[in-house]
């Protein structure tokens, strides 16, 4: 998911690899920022800024670029879409839904530059306030929920770097995740809030204290519990070389441990077991 803002305009001058040079945007571009191929529309991270160019990584093919090609800045690093539907999808690296991809091509392949929104903009959910117009908020404090599947109640909250009063905030009922939930007054302006967050992928998502691993995570294979004990919140390294069953150790894991959510990400050769 791409943040959109205003638009300064380069052009390639080299193609190497996955890299690509650009001249033009040396004087606008922050590092972490995204560039777009107007060519192809495929997405690029400034990884380098040099006196008279910048140095891109492409997320997608390079394949056909050619120099001189336009190049916009976006302004804004890649971020993550966060709300109701999360749970449940499928996304390639830079959030792209792969279910709804697939549903598009018959022969089950990704197109080079398809932009499409990670969360659904059509599905409505059910949302319950848990708030009292008037009353003060601040980052963090839960705003309502959502019965996101049948086990996890998603909180909606206020995001980051936020307080004021309340002055708006919509009854229970169906919503999606564009409607307009609640309103703030922060000093004296108020500002619109949905039940969509979008958060940059660099920067760490602030919490107010770490929680020290005291349960144990039981994980369904009798000599990891007995002999190896996992913490909940804790870490974990599966070594070995090729054949020695890392993939399913990694796959058991997943369908017979007791955690409520699993988040999987796969890379490389694990990408392609999903």
């Amino acid at each position: 998911m791409v943040l959109k803002s205003k638009k300064q305009y380069g052009s390639i001058s080299a193609v190497i690899g996955s890299l690509i040079k650009v001249k033009g945007l040396e004087n606008f571009a922050r590092l972490h920022d995204l560039i777009r191929v107007s060519k192809l529309n495929i997405l690029a991270e400034t990884i380098h800024i040099y006196q008279d160019h910048i140095v891109c990584q492409c997320f997608e093919n390079t394949s056909n670029l050619r120099i001189n090609d336009q190049v916009i800045s976006l302004n804004e690093p890649l971020s993550m879409e966060l709300g109701p539907g999360l749970l449940g999808s499928t996304f390639d690296g830079i959030q792209r839904p792969l279910d709804e991809a697939f549903a598009l091509f018959e022969d089950g392949s990704l197109r080079r530059g398809l932009e499409l929104p990670s969360l659904s903009r059509i599905k409505e959910w059910t949302f319950s306030p848990s708030r009292d117009i008037s009353n003060f908020v601040k980052s963090g404090d839960i705003i309502g929920t959502v019965q996101e599947t049948q086990v996890i109640v998603h909180k909606i909250m206020v995001p980051p770097n936020i307080r004021g009063t309340l002055s708006y905030l919509a009854s229970e009922g169906d919503y999606t995740i564009i409607d307009e939930i609640y309103r703030i007054n922060i000093d004296g302006k108020e500002k619109s809030f949905s039940m969509l967050q979008k958060w940059p992928i660099t920067t760490s998502r602030p919490f107010k204290e770490r929680m020290v691993p005291k349960e144990p995570l039981i994980t369904g294979m009798r000599v990891i519990d007995l002999l190896f004990p996992i913490a909940k919140g804790g870490t974990i390294g599966v070594p070995g070389g090729f054949g020695t069953g890392k993939t399913v150790i990694q796959q058991s894991l997943a369908k017979w441990c007791n955690a409520d959510v699993l988040v999987y990400v796969g890379c490389g050769e694990r990408g392609n077991e999903i």
